[in-house]
């Protein structure tokens, strides 16, 4: 693929996936569908498919930004490093923040795949996994 062609194709990756938090973001994952996505986006709703499997593919995509926001706050928050219960209590404050400042995108995180009975990729369940890596240390500590 040309570069031209592949700066295109990753600038509506871009678009898509941000056209999708917006809805997800005001009307809950429920609501989502390609032909909304499409729109917001500016695009063909078959341009859609050129750049994901499918719309669960899309919400992955979603849901995958969501994730890495929440990793991107607990790593710039200040955490105590002495006192390990500090430690999770400060980490427990920001998930929950995080949580309440975006519940529809954190839902979605829950929901969809259940709602969708897909399988989850692995690069997507290995980001799940890293999260845990934040209260990994401070629970060693407390044993």
């Amino acid at each position: 693929m040309s570069g031209v062609r592949e700066a295109k194709r990753e600038e509506l990756r871009k678009r898509l996936i941000a056209a999708a938090e917006k809805l997800v973001a005001k009307s809950g994952i429920r609501a989502l569908n390609a032909r909304e996505v499409t729109k917001e986006a500016g695009c063909a709703l078959g341009s859609l498919y050129t750049v994901f499997d499918d719309l669960d593919d899309l919400v992955i995509h979603v849901n995958s930004n969501t994730l890495n926001r929440l990793a991107e706050e607990l790593r710039n928050e200040p955490v105590s490093q002495e006192d390990p219960v500090e430690a999770l209590k400060s980490l427990a404050k920001i998930y929950v923040r995080f949580a309440r400042e975006n519940l529809p995108l954190w839902v979605a995180l829950f929901d969809y795949a259940a709602i969708a009975d897909i399988a989850v990729p692995e690069w997507h369940t290995a980001e799940q996994r890293r999260l845990i890596e934040f209260i990994v240390e401070p629970v060693a500590s407390l044993s």
